[in-house]
């Protein structure tokens, strides 16, 4: 069997004495789409940061394609790793092009200038997102899908192994959610997502699911997302329906308890 791209071991991490990630272990191979699901707290921005090396985990450790993360370089992480923050912006003063063409930043250098690799990858990276025409256009002109499909521009600008994404259709409408979900779903590149919406992750390989820092499920979306697993983390009942058009499966979701 192939060495797993990224393997995370006995991760912890806290803050102020509270652990916000607890013991987390598992491997993600090449080509997989593992989606990220739990509450509100249960750790899964923490465990992300901590995947990207933007944190440092307490105890633990985390191998990028057999090195030590913690003994790579941020450059030697951003040529194999991009990381789509929740909260991200570019500055308003950015064209397009200039934004995504930041993605570039890990291979240049004084002795590898810009050149036609880089504008390749730049442009490749904007029509994989559907943005090929707005390179002129200023960052301020776009509307929140748009930017959102800018962001992952510039990751795959990096022209990464691996994705990572936190939440990446938070605070869009369903249109945009569901676009920039299936441009993530074509993509050829190894992606962590974190998900809010349970139906959205059922497009996912494996599902992870956090609870108060725990990795408490990792498995296809029929084994992890169940009704028992729904009740105990998520504190709702939840039944499967059969889409009449198609036959897919959704879930329909009721709180047990009022808030």
């Amino acid at each position: 069997m192939t060495m797993p791209l990224l393997q995370a071991r006995h991760l912890t991490r806290s803050i102020r004495g509270r652990a916000v990630v607890s013991d987390v272990s598992f491997d993600v191979h090449a080509g997989e789409c593992i989606g990220l699901i739990g509450p509100n707290g249960s750790g899964k921005s923490s465990l992300l940061r901590l995947l990207t090396g933007l944190q440092r985990p307490n105890s633990g450790e985390i191998t990028l394609k057999g090195e030590l993360l913690s003994r790579l370089s941020r450059r030697q992480i951003a040529r194999c790793l991009a990381f789509v923050a929740q909260s991200q912006e570019a500055s308003e003063r950015l064209t397009v092009r200039q934004s995504v063409a930041l993605g570039r930043t890990p291979w240049l250098s004084v002795l590898s200038p810009w050149g036609p690799a880089d504008e390749g990858a730049v442009q490749k990276a904007l029509s994989s997102v559907g943005l090929t025409g707005f390179e002129g256009r200023d960052w301020e002109s776009l509307s929140g899908g748009e930017r959102q499909r800018g962001h992952i521009a510039r990751a795959l600008a990096q022209e990464p192994e691996l994705l990572i994404l936190d939440e990446p259709a938070n605070h869009l409408d369903i249109h945009h959610q569901l676009a920039v979900l299936d441009l993530i779903a074509g993509l050829n590149v190894t992606t962590i997502l974190a998900v809010h919406d349970l139906n959205h992750a059922m497009r996912c390989d494996r599902i992870a699911c956090l609870d108060q820092g725990q990795l408490v499920a990792l498995g296809p979306p029929a084994e992890v997302l169940t009704p028992q697993l729904l009740r105990e983390v998520f504190h709702i009942r939840a039944r499967q329906l059969s889409d009449p058009h198609d036959g897919q499966l959704i879930w329909r979701f009721d709180a047990l308890e009022k808030v």
